[in-house]
């Protein structure tokens, strides 16, 4: 279809990608796809604020996540370039064009864009501005229900279980799956 995983990558997730994953309990498949999952300590603190308020198990799945290395917590050193590129992109400036992102976000692409790694978000209209000014190579939800899909690792009925389930708590670009993928493979 287009997007591929490449194993020799780090792919960095945010909180709301990660979180549609973890929030139905299907996290166990982006492991098929990626060898590690990275995520900022700041998404770690988001994920865990999410996860106590509506799901309080799940922080104990994500520190046995963290315990296997299936998950990499990461943070970035001060000063650095991750740290100054996270301070551009999380507070106001007189600069036109510039646009003001949350921490979670931000932390990601200070890592992408210093380390060379690909972005898993679903916050389009927040980052998109920092997807074309560092060229960075990204994934969405939707993205990855494709690779899995061609991959065989999810078949179609299960992904559209997934899709349903995560539509009802977070935006997803068609009301089912197969819409999605036939949109998709029709416009490569």
């Amino acid at each position: 279809m287009g997007k591929k995983v490449d194993s020799t990558k780090n792919y960095i997730f945010d909180t709301d990608c990660l979180s549609t994953f973890l929030g139905i309990g299907y996290e166990e498949y982006l492991f098929k796809l990626f060898k590690q999952i990275i995520i900022p300590r700041i998404v770690y603190d988001e994920l865990c604020k999410y996860i106590s308020n509506n799901k309080p198990k799940f922080k104990e799945r994500l520190d046995e996540l963290i315990a296997a290395r299936k998950i990499i917590k990461c943070d970035f050193e001060i000063p650095s370039e991750e740290a100054l590129l996270f301070y551009e992109m999380t507070h106001k400036t007189e600069m036109r064009g510039i646009k003001v992102i949350g921490d979670g976000e931000a932390a990601c692409i200070a890592y992408a864009v210093t380390n060379k790694a690909v972005l898993c978000s679903n916050n389009m209209r927040d980052i998109r501005f920092y997807i074309e000014k560092y060229n960075l190579e990204y994934l969405t939800t939707a993205d990855i229900f494709c690779i899995l899909y061609e991959q065989r690792f999810m078949g179609l009925y299960e992904i559209e279980k997934c899709w349903s389930a995560i539509k009802k708590h977070s935006y997803l670009p068609e009301e089912h799956f197969s819409d999605y993928y036939e949109k998709m493979k029709s416009s490569t």
